[in-house]
């Protein structure tokens, strides 16, 4: 069976984060606008985790999952994390 596009950019993605992708200029072109976006998400992300208490949890794809969580005092029952890289994965742990 041949790979289909969607194999291939997964399997490119993926290689691009265990090496370690590098975006300080994809995100200097947005560092303008970026705080009052990175408030109005923290706010949207704090809203919902609220639900979070105590109860299962499946965050995908972002190590961002731990400053939220240990930010906003949520202690879920259990965390089960899913991401495209190893990598990101242990540095969130």
């Amino acid at each position: 069976m041949t790979e289909g596009p969607l194999s291939v950019r997964v399997q490119r993605e993926q290689e691009a984060f265990n090496e370690g992708l590098q975006r300080d200029g994809y995100m200097r072109v947005f560092e303008h606008t970026s705080h009052l976006f990175l408030k109005r998400r923290d706010q949207i992300v704090c809203d919902e985790l609220e639900y979070a208490q105590g109860k299962n949890v499946l965050e995908l794809g972002s190590i961002s999952w731990k400053a939220w969580i240990d930010d906003n005092d949520i202690e879920p029952a259990n965390l089960h994390c899913i991401n495209i890289s190893q990598e990101e994965i242990k540095q969130g742990e």
